[in-house]
């Protein structure tokens, strides 16, 4: 818990500087990120989701530059209260970690990662570059997004000097695939991000895949 703390603390330090106390912080819950997957010299990471609670001062210099604080409900102090979600992925071992902390505040939903990139049998990325025989090489290609797959074994790795792990060093063998799909499908569905038909189809579909 005390690592966790240490993680915890940036978020009062981030709010600090508009006069925002943070009040409260709850963590609701702590489960191991992608499956318990290892990344590199790391190791597996784990998903730590809570909440905090603070307090904004409207007559502040900076906090009253918020759109319509002034508008909102005071408390007994007149202070307006306020409370956000967080959302923190971190290694299970901190000493394995590199120091470093990344922050970004999502106004656009929440943070879903479906199954195909939690388990992941490729890298998917955002863009698309065009080949050189279709003209402007390097150039990107409409806004479609691509996908190149992981080696099948080591040494098909090794001999592409692809440095990303190839499918038999990521899993077992194809039932255990299946089964961390499973795990990160039934996680979505719990909680409400996915049905529970398009759960069991993402399975299915994974069930089918090419061994």
């Amino acid at each position: 818990m005390k690592r966790v703390m240490l993680f915890l603390g940036v978020v009062v330090l981030l709010t600090a500087r508009a006069e925002a106390a943070v009040t409260r912080i709850e963590i609701t819950r702590r489960e191991p990120f992608a499956a318990g997957q290892a990344f590199g010299n790391v190791g597996p990471y784990e998903k730590v989701v809570g909440r905090f609670h603070g307090e904004l001062g409207p007559t502040h210099a900076v906090d009253s530059g918020i759109v319509d604080l002034d508008m909102a409900l005071r408390n007994a102090r007149g202070r307006v209260e306020y409370s956000a979600g967080f959302y923190i992925l971190k290694p299970v071992d901190l000493v394995k970690g590199n120091g470093a902390l990344f922050y970004d505040v999502n106004n656009r939903g929440n943070k879903v990662r479906l199954p195909d990139l939690a388990v992941p049998t490729g890298t998917a990325t955002g863009w698309a570059l065009r080949a050189a025989d279709a003209g402007g090489a390097g150039e990107l290609c409409y806004l479609d997004g691509s996908f190149v797959p992981f080696a099948k074994g080591k040494a098909e790795r090794e001999a592409k000097a692809d440095p990303r792990r190839s499918i038999e060093e990521r899993y077992r063998d194809k039932a255990d695939y299946v089964a961390k799909v499973r795990q990160a499908a039934a996680t979505l569905q719990r909680d409400g991000d996915l049905l529970a038909e398009d759960a069991q189809r993402i399975v299915d579909q994974a069930t089918a895949m090419p061994w």
